[in-house]
This record gives structure tokens, sequence and C-alpha cells, in this order.
């Protein structure tokens, strides 16, 4: 499987912690973190790209309203091609592999 995930607990500086990292053949392209502070009220829950590597290198992203919005968008910057609304395993993504890092 060419994507994998892995659940990861970020210092931030403040109350967001909860993190996903994102690989691309066994290589890190994407370092997520769940909004969970009350500074982000509007957004809480949301997730933020905190860094991105190579083809998801960018200044700012998200925040996401859910994990798979956010693959998503990782996977559009990776692959070059927009994914739309169509379902994640037509990248050979499991979406219960994703649910199941954020728990």
């Amino acid at each position: 499987m060419p994507y994998s995930f892995s659940p990861v607990c970020v210092d931030t500086g403040c109350e967001d912690v909860q993190g996903l990292q994102v690989f691309r053949d066994d290589r890190l392209i994407a370092l997520f973190v769940r909004l969970d502070a009350d500074c982000h009220s509007d957004h809480r829950g949301c997730w933020f790209l905190e860094a991105g590597f190579g083809r998801c290198a960018a200044m700012s992203a998200g925040p996401f309203d859910s994990v798979f919005d956010a693959f998503r968008w990782t996977a559009e910057q990776y692959e070059g091609r927009r994914i739309g609304d169509g379902p994640l395993h037509k990248l050979g993504i499991l979406a219960e592999q994703v649910a199941n890092c954020i728990h």
C-alpha cells in the first residue's frame, strides 16, 4: 500500500497534541495536528497541516473538517491531481486505516 499513517503526540506548545503522520512509500510527507485548544473555538476538532514535505510542502493548509479531508488534500498534492469526493480506496487507501490511527 503506497500510503500509511501513524499517530503521534506533537509538542506544539499548546494543548493541540494529537497528531497524524502521513507516509507515502515509507517517506514522511505530512504531519497533521488536531486542533483541540480553546483558542481554536471556531475550528476545534479540525485538522491542520503542521508540516508538509516535498510535494506536500505548503505555507499553510487547512483547517480540514475531518482527517479524511486532510488526507484527500495530501493525496491531491502528492498525486498532482484532483481526487474530489470519490472514495479514497482508489488510491489504495483503506479508510479504516486512517480512522484507526486517530482513536
